[in-house]
């Protein structure tokens, strides 16, 4: 009998090459799209590498979130100057992409599975390049594939507090 792994498997941190796959609006679990108290929209992205690794981020269509969707769409040879993009022309557009290792502190504690072990997750960053060649990724500092190590650092390394709802209420 044949085994195949459909599981996803989530770029690790690193430039990649990719390609976007999916342009659509985000979604909260409900089904219903997600929006700013003012109204406006987020639109979830989804990248593939060549290996089958995948990435996907939200971007809110607000003027203060605007400057991602431009280097993304510079990137990706479109210009928004009128203001919206069809979506399809964004289908299967290869680019080079930068993804993080974002480790979580609870309340100053790195997050740690059932073993100990210190969890991290996958974070696209925003910032795009466009691909020339699928031989020559930009050179970024701290690219761990550039490091003797082969550890993330700098941009490829994010941290996210997060406070507990019970401890936030225990100071007040």
């Amino acid at each position: 009998m044949k085994i195949k792994d459909k599981s996803t498997k989530v770029m690790g941190a690193g430039v990649h090459l990719a390609v976007i796959t999916d342009v659509k609006y985000a979604r909260r679990k409900d089904g219903e799209v997600k929006h700013t108290r003012e109204g406006q929209p987020a639109v979830e992205i989804k990248f593939k590498n060549k290996q089958g690794e995948k990435i996907s981020e939200e971007f809110w269509l607000t003027d203060n979130a605007q400057w991602m969707l431009d280097n993304l769409f510079k990137a990706i040879g479109l210009s928004s100057k009128t203001g919206s993009i069809d979506v399809k022309l964004m289908i299967g557009k290869k680019l080079f992409i930068m993804v993080a290792r974002e480790y979580h502190f609870v309340n100053g504690e790195a997050l740690k599975d059932d073993d100990g072990i210190v969890v991290y997750y996958s974070k696209l960053v925003p910032k795009f390049f466009p691909m020339v060649s699928e031989d020559s990724p930009p050179i970024i500092e701290g690219d761990p594939a550039r490091s003797p190590e082969g550890k993330p650092s700098g941009d490829f390394v994010k941290s996210k507090s997060i406070v507990k709802p019970e401890d936030s209420l225990a100071k007040e």
